[in-house]
């Protein structure tokens, strides 16, 4: 129910023109978060919650964009989701965890599971190092250098906190994404996850280095050019492609 209501949550983002991408990036993929970007999450909530007070709300709420179908497969389906956003709204109130204790227990959990395998004392560098490694095995066939040091410098900065913010966002970052938050003192963000692969490198004849030579941060700025044009293209051909979201789909891909 955690993953249905977040996937209409970061839809509602998405659609919504007056919200900038790197909000939505924010929101999608940064543990800690700005006041301000809290809020934009907190409206996004409040308008679901208040659509799913009536019946088929949700659905409805959705259906004012063309083209584009929410349904659920069953009603318990809905009150589940229901209770996911009251859970989240509960959090926003009183959050369970600051940035500070959040930090504290992702390197706890991050340590645990792989110094097993990572023979490191400095377990955040060597994943970052691995990490990175990976990436430039795959830009090497590109004519571009690949910024290693710039690269890296991200990685190091999301492992430690699950930052992932654009260098333009004013901080600070003293909030918690609680839709990335367990009900526990847990985090649901997987310890190992990096939001920087699952977009590809390979842009145009530069590959990372395409989002600006100087830039220091190429990672965030090439993937958040990606998440800016699909976002264009989504809403785009949300008048000529049918977009259905269902909770029946959802459960048909996790078996």
């Amino acid at each position: 129910p955690r993953v249905q209501a977040r996937n209409l949550l970061l839809l509602d983002l998405v659609l919504d023109s007056d919200i900038s991408d790197g909000e939505l990036w924010a929101a999608w993929y940064s543990l800690q978060l700005t006041r301000n970007q809290k809020d934009t999450i907190c409206t996004a909530l409040a308008r679901l919650m208040r659509a799913s007070e009536k019946r088929n709300g949700i659905e409805s709420y959705f259906a004012r964009s063309p083209n584009l179908s929410v349904s659920f497969h069953r009603p318990e389906d809905c009150e589940a989701v229901k209770a996911v956003f009251s859970r989240w709204d509960e959090a926003s109130r009183n959050p369970a965890l600051s940035v500070a204790r959040l930090a504290k227990i992702r390197n706890e959990e991050m340590w645990k599971r792989l110094s097993h395998w990572v023979d490191d004392q400095d377990l955040l560098n060597s994943m970052a190092r691995m990490v990175a490694l990976n990436m430039h095995s795959q830009h090497i066939m590109l004519s571009s250098p690949f910024p290693d040091k710039e690269v890296r410098k991200e990685l190091m900065r999301y492992f430690e906190a699950g930052l992932s913010q654009s260098s333009t966002a004013s901080g600070p970052f003293d909030c918690v994404n609680f839709t990335l938050q367990d009900n526990t003192e847990r985090y649901s963000l997987h310890y190992g996850s990096c939001p920087y692969e699952g977009y590809s490198r390979f842009s145009g004849p530069h590959g990372i280095q395409a989002a600006g030579t100087a830039d220091a941060q190429p990672l965030h700025c090439l993937c958040l050019s990606f998440l800016s044009k699909w976002r264009v293209a989504l809403q785009k051909s949300s008048k000529s492609v049918a977009v259905i979201v269902s909770t029946l789909d959802c459960l048909h891909l996790c078996q």
